[in-house]
């Protein structure tokens, strides 16, 4: 005859414990399976972010690095028909109101900005998320360095935040400035260089 004690915890508490053995088990094939296939779609969904950063560009670059502020950023450079250096597309983020928001912005070889795509937004629906919407996106076009955020109508180099969304407006705009002083920086680097 069985104990209480075996009957009404221990054999509970092994069936549990063999349940979520099993299910971490599988989860963990699961992940280990799609990994590969889950980076291809990054990769993929960048590309594309980036072709878009710079609409008219023929090709760019392999990605390559640099330093500014003790900070590592990832840029590309964008080429023209006549393999000129069109634009550079940055890889930027900064702290939304629902985590990180992770930006490509296109600067053209004139200091102003060629676009902005959303890669990585997780704000709040209906609000924030309209940070991804082309009305909003199409403000940053033509911006130079140090892009404001104004509640209401815009001057000069602002953009009007989202209703209700001021942080992630904020966000989107600290990283687009953020690509111009990498931007600015590159500049430094080849006329020094």
């Amino acid at each position: 005859m069985k104990s209480p004690f075996v009957k009404e915890y221990l054999l509970p508490a092994l069936s549990l414990f063999s349940i979520c053995l099993v299910c971490s088990v599988l989860l963990a094939f699961t992940n280990g399976a799609t990994k590969e296939k889950i980076s291809e779609r990054q990769k993929d969904a960048e590309s594309k972010s980036i072709a878009s950063a710079v609409r008219d560009a023929a090709a760019f670059s392999d990605a390559f690095t640099i330093s500014v502020d003790d900070n590592e950023y990832i840029y590309y450079e964008a080429f023209s028909k006549d393999e000129s250096i069109k634009a550079y597309v940055f890889i930027t983020s900064s702290k939304g109101y629902g985590g990180e928001v992770k930006v490509v912005t296109g600067i053209g070889s004139d200091g102003l900005c060629t676009g902005v795509v959303p890669i990585m937004l997780n704000e709040t629906p209906g609000l924030g998320m309209k940070a991804g919407d082309e009305s909003f996106l199409k403000q940053y076009l033509g911006k130079a360095e140090k892009v404001g955020v104004k509640k209401g109508n815009p001057e000069g180099n602002e953009i009007s935040a989202i209703s209700g969304a001021t942080i992630t407006s904020d966000a989107v705009t600290d990283a687009v400035n953020t690509a111009f002083k990498v931007y600015n920086a590159i500049k430094e680097a080849n006329t020094n260089g």
